[in-house]
C-alpha cells in the first residue's frame, strides 16, 4: 500500500524515535480507529469511553504533526471541539431521557 508523503512525515515525529516501520504502524492504527469510532454507538469490543479518549489522543498527535511539518491543523483541532461536545451533550441527552 502506497503511503501519503505527509501522512509518513506526521507519523515519523512519533514513530521515529521507537524504531517502528510506517506501513506496520499506518496497518495497526487504521483498524484501532474504526474499532474507535465504532464504539461511539456502542458496536464492537472496545468501551465507549476508551474509544472517544483513543480518538481524541490520535487527532492530538495529528494535530501536533500538521503543526510540526507546517501544515494547517484546522482539521485535528475541529476534531477535538467535535468529540469534547460529546462529554458535554450525553449528559443532557441522559437527563431528557430520566424525565420522559
Amino acid at each position: 500500500m502506497p503511503v501519503d508523503e505527509s501522512m509518513g512525515q506526521i507519523a515519523d515525529i512519533f514513530i521515529e524515535p521507537l524504531s517502528i516501520p510506517l506501513k506496520p504502524f499506518f496497518c495497526v492504527l487504521g483498524p484501532c480507529k474504526i474499532l474507535g469510532a465504532l464504539s461511539l454507538w456502542n458496536i464492537g469490543p472496545m468501551p465507549q469511553w476508551f474509544g472517544r479518549i483513543g480518538l481524541i489522543i490520535a487527532s492530538l498527535c495529528g494535530g501536533y504533526g500538521h503543526y510540526t511539518i507546517g501544515e494547517p491543523v484546522f482539521g485535528p483541532v475541529a476534531y477535538i471541539g467535535l468529540m469534547g461536545s460529546l462529554y458535554y451533550l450525553d449528559p443532557i441527552t441522559m437527563m431528557k431521557g430520566k424525565k420522559e
